[in-house]
């Protein structure tokens, strides 16, 4: 069985699909990378963080990282 390029119009053949046997195993950075929240983590900045070592404010609460899908351009109204 094969089917044709549509450029050349030669023939290519087909490749049948590999089967599986048992269950995929999922490498272990990907364990390691779908326990992560996602966040970048920020260190106490000394010169702007006001408040004590357990204390937390806008210069060094983690950051969120953007989706890829999101555009400011989108909430525009």
């Amino acid at each position: 069985m094969s089917s044709s390029n549509e450029r050349t119009g030669t023939p290519q053949p087909v490749v049948p699909q590999k089967q599986h046997k048992g269950p995929i195993k999922q490498d272990p950075v990907d364990d390691f990378l779908e326990k992560q929240d996602g966040k970048i983590p920020r260190q106490r900045d000394p010169k702007m963080c006001k408040h004590g070592q357990k204390g937390m404010c806008d210069y060094c609460m983690p950051l969120e990282v953007p989706r890829p899908d999101y555009s400011p351009q989108t909430d525009l109204v």
